[in-house]
């Protein structure tokens, strides 16, 4: 019950600061405070275009986002048992309906060129990301699982926790999104998570009791 709890204040906290980032960055129209500075900061640290950031941001779109998906399976597989699949694939469903409803309601201007290298330039709304949702779910569900202290489960932790911070790295170094998009987005994903979460264990605790007073 504890967890549970703990679940749903996680997750009203993520929804709190996804909802606030997304409507600061379409009220503003444009990058909010510090999102210049370290766009800035990372193009002349990692280069502007650097080679293993194309890769990394196409992975979160067909066809390579399946075998992103396959592998966030695995590894949560790895982590916490049958749960974990679940978890990933309704949590991949929800956010794909955010993104279509979003981006149907709202729309952010990306990074352009007049402020920072951007390595494809496009119209398309810069939140939500479509990338930080998937990235968000698919491995916010292995970082978020309840599981055992093994050396797997820590891989597989550890290894979610690195893809989600060099993705995010990727789409912002090559100019793709402000960090402010990419950080609304990814808490949105991790509020959606956490309340699948939420309703699968509750689903599992009252079917155990049922079990127990039968």
């Amino acid at each position: 019950m504890q967890q549970q709890k703990r679940r749903i204040i996680l997750a009203s906290i993520f929804l709190a600061i996804g909802i606030a980032g997304g409507a600061a960055s379409v009220v503003s129209q444009g990058p909010l405070p510090a999102d210049i500075a370290i766009t800035r900061f990372l193009q002349s640290t990692l280069g502007s275009e650097p080679s293993w950031a194309g890769p990394i941001t196409q992975s979160a779109k067909p066809p390579t986002v399946w075998l992103l998906l396959v592998g966030g399976l695995g590894l949560v597989w790895i982590r916490t048992g049958w749960r974990g699949p679940v978890a990933v694939l309704t949590a991949f469903l929800s956010i794909k309906l955010v993104d279509f409803i979003l981006r149907a309601s709202v729309h952010t201007p990306k990074p352009i060129a007049d402020l920072v290298a951007v390595a494809s330039p496009s119209e398309s709304s810069g939140f939500p990301s479509t990338f930080g949702l998937v990235y968000g779910a698919v491995f916010g569900c292995i970082v978020f699982a309840r599981s055992s202290d093994d050396w797997k489960s820590t891989a597989a932790l550890v290894t979610s926790i690195g893809m989600i911070l060099i993705g995010a790295i990727s789409r912002i170094v090559l100019g793709g999104h402000w960090t402010s998009q990419m950080v609304a987005s990814l808490c949105l994903a991790f509020a959606i998570v956490l309340v699948v979460y939420f309703g699968l264990e509750h689903k599992r605790e009252t079917s155990s009791l049922l079990t127990a007073e039968d």
